[in-house]
C-alpha cells in the first residue's frame, strides 16, 4: 500500500496552499486573456512541454529514490489523466474530451483541493507539486472556457458521463492486472468525505451518483454561465 497523507481542511496549510494556487490561476488566465493568438499557441507549447518533463521528473525521481511502483507512480488518478486530457487538448482539439475535462475533471481537481489526498511519500516537493498538478487541471480547463472562448453543447453532461464511464472500465481492468488502486476503484480513500459512503464495492456507487449529480450540476452552470465567464473574465 503506498503512503497516504492527508492535509486536513482549513487548517493554516491548507488555506496558504489553496489560496495561493487559485491566486496563481486567477492571475495566469487573466494575463493569458490579453495576449494575442500568436503568443498564445507559443505558451501552449511551453505548457505541453512542461506536463512532460513534471511527469519525466517525478518517474526518475520515484526510480532514483527507490520507491517506484507501477501500481502507484503513474499519473493514472482522475486528476492525473484530467491533466494528461488538459494538455493534449492544447496540442489537438477534441469537443467531447473537452467535456470530460470542464465538467468532470474539474469537479475532480475541486474536491481535490477540498479534501486533499496525497498518495505519494510527503514532503514539501510533493506537497507543493499536488497543488501545481491539481491547479493545472483548473488551468486547462477554464483556459479553453475564457481564453479560447469555448463553449460545451446541450447533450455535454452525457457526453462526460460516457467518457468517465469507459475511463473508469479501462482503470478497473488495468487494476485487476497491476493490483493497483488507480482511480480508488479497489479501495476507498482513506480521507474523511461525507459523499464516500461504505466499503468496497459500495462507495463506487457513490463515486458514480456524485461524480454524475457533480457533471449535470457544472453542465448547467457553463450552458448558462459559460459564454458571458468568457467574454467578462478580464473585467474580474
Amino acid at each position: 500500500m503506498a503512503e497516504h497523507t492527508i492535509v486536513e481542511s482549513f487548517t493554516p496549510l491548507w488555506w496558504i496552499s489553496t489560496v495561493v494556487a487559485l491566486l496563481v490561476l486567477w492571475l495566469s488566465l487573466r494575463y493569458l486573456s490579453t495576449l494575442p493568438w500568436s503568443k498564445l499557441r507559443k505558451v501552449e507549447i511551453g505548457l505541453v512541454w512542461f506536463v512532460l518533463l513534471r511527469e519525466l521528473a517525478w518517474q526518475i525521481y520515484y526510480i532514483y529514490g527507490g520507491s517506484w511502483d507501477i501500481r502507484y507512480c503513474l499519473p493514472l488518478q482522475l486528476c492525473g489523466i484530467s491533466q494528461i486530457v488538459g494538455a493534449i487538448l492544447l496540442v489537438r482539439f477534441h469537443q467531447g474530451w473537452y467535456e470530460f475535462l470542464l465538467l468532470l475533471g474539474l469537479g475532480g481537481a475541486v474536491q481535490s483541493f477540498l479534501t486533499p489526498e496525497i498518495t505519494t511519500i510527503y514532503n514539501w516537493l510533493t506537497h507543493i507539486d499536488f497543488y501545481v498538478a491539481h491547479g493545472l487541471i483548473w488551468f486547462f480547463a477554464l483556459y479553453q472556457l475564457v481564453v479560447k472562448k469555448r463553449t460545451i453543447r446541450p447533450n455535454a453532461w452525457l457526453t462526460a458521463f460516457l467518457i468517465g464511464l469507459g475511463t473508469l472500465g479501462v482503470m478497473a481492468i488495468f487494476n485487476k492486472i497491476i493490483d493497483g488502486n488507480y482511480i480508488f476503484l479497489c479501495q476507498r480513500p482513506i480521507v474523511e468525505n461525507p459523499l464516500i459512503m461504505g466499503d468496497w464495492p459500495y462507495y463506487l456507487l457513490s463515486f458514480l451518483g456524485f461524480g454524475l449529480t457533480n457533471i449535470i450540476l457544472f453542465h448547467f452552470f457553463f450552458r448558462w454561465q459559460g459564454k458571458r465567464i468568457g467574454r467578462d473574465f478580464k473585467a474580474l
